[in-house]
């Protein structure tokens, strides 16, 4: 018979454990620890003082747990096992793995990563937030092309873009990569360039994220862009939010950036939990020879479905969206080079990577390694525009203050 009981006691969630843990029983433990870590629980303390035996299979969950937390910058402390079950953990050599204690004393209150002395916290309508202010100028903004041409589906070969990959840190646009015209011409779509990693999303019929990561270290690589926007620059903050009795829409999170920095134009670099994202990506290149007949729009409601993949309910929940794009604090007082980056009736133009599920560090200082960590580790779904609606749990953002 096993039992696990959840409670919360000093700033940890602790587990309290009875009877035996075998490979029948195992799968209990996992299941409860997994939904603890990715709700964002970094603090746990597992109560083995009624644990009368495990095996390697109850191990085998312990270690992957810790790895997990180990990843945020969390912590997990086994409390109390009996002699026997102690004997398993030194006979497997993981005993020197975990932080195994005797005595209340020893569960420090409030365990988990210390937070910096520089931290600063508030709260902003229905979302808690905390922040690190760095060293930073001023980012630079490059426009790539232009859009004029998407309704209509006009683009040729002469409105290719080449950008060369090392000149552009962050980016989005409609984007693809290879050698000739007729090679690349229908894998454009929805494209997003992280930390020097480019993403795209072609738009073909079953289409599949492709990537390069550390584009910078190839000096003769060149992007092929449509139409887009790069930016580069050290983020002046390191942001941490999450929903106070909510979620956190993608325009009310916008809107809090703009209270932590004073800048009239923002680059934002995002990582967060996905509790369902609104978004669109195109299902067809807009070149000249997939024009529509009769020169109607691609955005015409008789062609809306054929060209655009729009679902109309929020999908990709529980998954990570690493995102990039530019914000501006009035649009109307915006030069229009900006504006018509935005589009009509927005103040934010944001692409995102979405991510397999993975637990997220919640220390904004610890925002540069995460959102290294995403990128070089988990499998990437899909790159799409993010619509306002877009609805986050948790996350973290960079803010690099740009020119303009």
């Amino acid at each position: 018979m096993f039992k696990c009981t959840v409670t919360e006691n000093a700033g940890m969630k602790w587990l309290r454990l009875e009877g035996r843990i075998d490979s029948l029983t195992s799968p209990e433990l996992q299941q409860q620890l997994n939904t603890l870590i990715l709700a964002g629980e970094h603090a746990l303390a597992l109560d083995f003082e009624n644990v009368t035996f495990v095996s390697s299979a109850c191990l085998r969950i312990l270690v992957a747990a810790h790895k997990q937390l180990l990843r945020v910058g969390g912590r997990m402390v086994i409390y109390k096992p009996c002699a026997d079950v102690l004997a398993v953990f030194e006979m497997s050599q993981t005993v020197r793995l975990f932080e195994i204690v005797n005595s209340l004393s020893e569960v420090e209150p409030g365990a988990g990563a210390a937070q910096p002395s520089a931290v600063t916290a508030g709260k902003w309508n229905d979302m808690a937030f905390e922040y690190v202010k760095r060293q930073a100028g001023k980012g630079s903004l490059a426009v790539i092309g232009s859009q004029a041409q998407l309704a209509t589906a006009s683009y040729e070969e002469k409105d290719v873009v080449l950008v060369k990959a090392d000149t552009v840190q962050f980016g989005t646009g409609l984007a693809t990569i290879g050698t000739t015209y007729e090679e690349y011409k229908h894998l454009f779509g929805e494209a997003l360039i992280l930390n020097h990693s480019f993403y795209f999303y072609p738009a073909v019929k079953r289409p599949a994220v492709d990537f390069l990561l550390g584009t910078e270290r190839d000096p003769g690589l060149q992007y092929k862009f449509l139409y887009g926007f790069g930016f580069s620059g050290t983020c002046r903050y390191a942001v941490s939010f999450e929903g106070v009795g909510g979620l956190v829409a993608l325009n009310d999170l916008v809107n809090c950036l703009f209270t932590i920095s004073d800048a009239k134009t923002l680059g934002v670099v995002l990582l967060a939990e996905s509790k369902g994202l609104m978004g669109m990506n195109l299902k067809r290149v807009p070149i000249a020879e997939n024009k529509p007949e009769g020169g109607k729009s691609i955005f015409d409601a008789s062609n809306f479905n054929e060209w655009m993949n729009f679902p109309v309910e929020p999908t990709h929940i529980g998954d990570i969206v690493a995102g990039a794009g530019i914000a501006v604090r009035d649009r109307e007082q915006a030069p229009q080079a900006l504006r018509d980056l935005l589009g009509e009736g927005t103040s934010f133009h944001i692409h995102g990577g979405i991510f397999r599920r993975e637990p997220l560090a919640k220390e904004p200082a610890r925002f540069e390694g995460e959102l290294d960590r995403v990128l070089n580790e988990l499998e990437i779904l899909k790159v799409q525009h993010l619509l306002a609606g877009s609805r986050f749990g948790r996350g973290l953002a960079g803010i690099v203050e740009l020119e303009g």
